[in-house]
């Protein structure tokens, strides 16, 4: 199992018939992830939410244009897959990859 990133979407995610977790894992937004945290923010930004538990600072990624694909499991093992895509630093759009309801790892 390697590294991977989390992301937090504030945007409206395609429907399913079971609400999606919080947060999800990508392995898209750089080569070695890190166990960083990233949001995709209610305005189409992506940032970097770099801090600590005391002070969290937003440090915006500029003008990122591509795709990430954010995953994950669901506690009775619902699987969600998203894919976003990136415009010089906004989301243009959001879908659904994939949705199981009973996928299991």
């Amino acid at each position: 199992m390697g590294m991977f990133d989390w992301i937090t979407c504030e945007m409206p995610l395609p429907e399913t018939p079971t609400k999606p977790p919080g947060f999800f894992q990508t392995k898209d937004l750089r080569e070695w992830p890190q166990c960083e945290r990233f949001t995709i923010t209610a305005d189409g930004r992506l940032r970097l939410d770099d801090g600590n538990a005391e002070w969290w600072n937003a440090v915006d990624t500029g003008q990122f244009t591509g795709s990430i694909q954010f995953y994950d499991l669901g506690p009775k093992g619902e699987w969600w897959e998203y894919r976003a895509d990136f415009v010089d630093g906004k989301c243009e759009t959001i879908e659904l990859v994939e949705y199981d309801p009973r996928h299991r790892p």
